[in-house]
């Protein structure tokens, strides 16, 4: 059955038991009206109320009314990222003392719509006037789905007075932004306009669940004192790390207005920290190309795409939408990232995962690194597939990690520095890397000390496999000294 023929049906049972005429006026409206237009005068948006890591529940608000009868809308988002789930009135309806009732609310059968509205009438006759300025006028309830970006659209809408007389009334629409955090760091992209938020806010959702923020230029610790704090907003087209205390994955929720992806964005020589909000994921030059030739090094959560390198080392193939980057600008450009048709990526529950690098490697990241690739042989032959190249620090723990995947060679590895505030393990500056292959260690030609330089450098690994001895020899050795 037609969701608009479901909705007159509702409808229909509730004012014939009510008896009132405002209801069926604002049905018979918008059975023959499409999306409202915006204009100027007053205005209904959309604006977060309470946001939650499974749940977020928003506002419809309206501005600049004027005696308020009754309203209606199609509310609309993307299923992917999360599903309405249920409406209720606000107090501004009924704030005059009018008698309210609620059309529907209705869903679509994927959650991708809701339809919902509300009227008000004076049980006296007399017709009292109906609220002026502004409030909220619905509370709607969305699950989230998965990882992605989505805008929430009002459609067909419909203001009326207490007179029936419908109201020109302008619509602001938002976007919604879900991204799983993994425990430990997280390098992120806000893709909603944050702008004019503090940090504390613009996570709200994960709140007890991180503890420090770091920006290009700045630093937000949780609890600190707002003198001491440098991070003052989070906002595209910029990229941050976050820390999570979480031991398990949090989701970041946020509503916010919608950003426009294609808008230039300057950047400056040396390292700038970007965002990347793009529908589609792209390979890395193609989403850079309009900085070609102003750049030599992009480091992302988990890989690392160096120019000029090739392609077995890159460790960094693509980016995707809601991840941060670390562009080593070599000279001043303006960055407009490439627009198209595409749906948005949904990445694996639980985060990044390190595809590029290995599934056999379980490293936790910090912001803190240095990176090497280069070749690795075993028994003078090139390591096959499957081989395991670590990094070892002094103290014996792994801070780098990297899966053979071409014979002979291992990729880009970032190997990281300690976190001790944080308790990830890691390198300390000027101490000696130690290389480990499938667990042996092995010999590093030349040999390198660690430090946060996050530069590249080329080295040969070697070592000789100490073959195991078959049963047969471990027996046969003891009958000998006998």
């Amino acid at each position: 059955m037609p969701l608009g023929y479901q909705r007159y049906v509702v409808i229909a049972l509730a004012l014939s038991v009510l008896g009132m005429l405002l209801g069926g006026f604002l049905w018979s409206m918008r059975a023959g009206t499409g999306a409202a237009l915006a204009q100027s005068g007053p205005t209904v948006g959309i604006a977060p109320h309470a946001l939650g890591q499974q749940e977020a529940v928003l506002m419809v608000t309206g501005t600049n009314l004027t005696n308020l009868g009754g309203f209606e809308f199609d509310l609309n988002v993307d299923p992917a990222v999360a599903r309405t789930a249920g409406a209720r009135l606000g107090p501004f309806l009924g704030s005059t003392g009018r008698t309210v009732g609620t059309l529907g609310p209705l869903l679509g059968s994927q959650g991708e719509t809701i339809a919902f509205g509300g009227y008000s009438y004076d049980p006296s006759g007399n017709n009292a006037p109906g609220p002026n300025g502004d409030g909220v006028l619905a509370y709607i309830t969305m699950t989230v789905a998965a990882d992605g970006v989505s805008t929430v659209t009002l459609e067909n809408l419909i203001v009326a007075d207490t007179n029936a007389t419908r109201q020109n009334v302008s619509v602001e629409n938002v976007s919604l932004q879900v991204r799983t955090l993994r425990s430990g760091w997280n390098l992120i992209a806000p893709c909603v306009d944050l702008s004019g938020l503090g940090v504390m806010s613009v996570f709200a959702s994960i709140a007890g669940n991180f503890n420090l923020v770091l920006g290009e230029n700045g630093t937000y610790v949780v609890g600190l004192p707002d003198t001491f704090q440098t991070l003052r907003e989070v906002t595209y087209p910029w990229a941050y790390y976050i820390r999570i205390t979480s031991s398990q994955p949090v989701t970041f929720v946020q509503v916010a207005g919608t950003i426009d992806i294609s808008a230039p964005i300057t950047l400056t020589t040396g390292w700038r920290w970007v965002g990347y909000c793009g529908d589609t994921e792209l390979p890395v030059s193609q989403a850079l190309q309009s900085i070609d030739g102003k750049y030599d090094m992009v480091i992302g959560e988990i890989g690392t795409y160096v120019v000029g390198l090739p392609d077995t080392f890159q460790t960094l193939r693509k980016m995707r939408q809601g991840e941060g980057y670390l562009i080593r600008m070599t000279g001043d450009g303006v960055l407009t990232y490439p627009t198209g048709g595409g749906s948005s990526p949904r990445l694996p529950t639980g985060g990044m995962q390190p595809t590029v690098i290995g599934a056999r490697c379980a490293v936790q990241n910090t912001p803190y690194m240095t990176l090497v690739y280069g070749q690795v042989r075993v028994n003078g032959a090139p390591a096959p597939p499957g081989t395991v190249v670590e990094a070892i620090t002094p103290r014996g723990e792994v801070a780098g990690c990297f899966e053979v995947h071409t014979a002979g060679y291992f990729g880009v590895m970032q190997v990281y520095g300690a976190d001790e505030e944080g308790g990830i393990p890691g390198f300390q500056a000027g101490e000696p890397i130690t290389w480990r292959v499938n667990g042996q260690e092995a010999k590093v030609t030349p040999a390198i000390t660690w430090q946060d330089d996050k530069a590249v450098h080329e080295v040969v690994l070697e070592v000789i496999a100490k073959p195991e001895s078959s049963p047969q020899q471990r027996l046969f050795v003891p009958w000998l000294l006998k």
